[in-house]
């Protein structure tokens, strides 16, 4: 496995506290190994040297287990209005670049991942190729729609962003159709990062099997 340069990697902010439907209870909370899958993630993106930043509907959402949440800056807008208020953080906190956007069902992490995009996420000034760098498996049939997150997003799209929030265009997904907006997609050659994610207790017992 390549290893990754940590000294480029970008800050990285987990999507959590949304509703779903086919999951019993919140699935940051999910018990993964005897720690909350929330806990797990943090930790697998800390040691792999990324700073991570959970985005919740409230500050305490998970104070239970000592973690602090960042608060959406457009409440019951869903993700979109995570990634918006990610960019925001990242922006005010270390200017213009790079952040990394995962759900908090992101069961595992690998920063290897993101070894093929270095060169184009390479400087953060303009001019740039892309604004969003997702990832797609090449053994993914191709009628299986792409997803956008996990994803690496540009700040200079937060504008555009903060304009969908406000006029109430929340799908993340039509991000794909905006002919402002570059996206590369990398195909990996093994399993995607969306592969590890997890929508049911069926899937996260599937996938904790898998990678143990």
């Amino acid at each position: 496995m390549i290893q990754p340069d940590n000294s480029v990697l970008p800050p990285a902010y987990i999507l959590a506290g949304g509703r779903s439907s086919r999951f019993p209870g919140d699935k940051a909370l999910a018990n993964v190994g005897g720690h909350p899958q929330l806990e797990s993630l943090i930790s697998q993106l800390q040691q792999q040297g990324h700073r991570g930043t959970v985005v919740a509907d409230r500050s305490d959402r998970y104070s239970q287990i000592g973690i602090e949440s960042l608060v959406d800056l457009y409440q019951d807008s869903g993700p979109l209005s995570g990634i918006t208020t990610a960019m925001q953080d990242r922006q005010d906190r270390l200017g213009e670049g790079w952040l990394l956007v995962l759900t908090c069902d992101q069961l595992k992490w690998d920063s290897a991942w993101l070894q093929k995009s270095r060169s184009l996420r390479a400087g953060n000034s303009k001019p740039r190729q892309f604004e969003i760098i997702a990832w797609g498996d090449q053994q993914t049939p191709a009628q299986t729609p792409l997803t956008l997150i996990p994803g690496l997003y540009h700040t200079s799209l937060l504008p555009e962003l903060h304009q969908r929030c406000q006029q109430g265009q929340l799908a993340v997904r039509s991000l794909m159709q905006d002919s402002k907006v570059r996206i590369h997609i990398d195909a990996t050659q093994s399993a995607s990062p969306g592969a590890y994610a997890f929508n049911t207790p069926e899937q996260l017992q599937s996938l904790i099997k898998e990678i143990s």
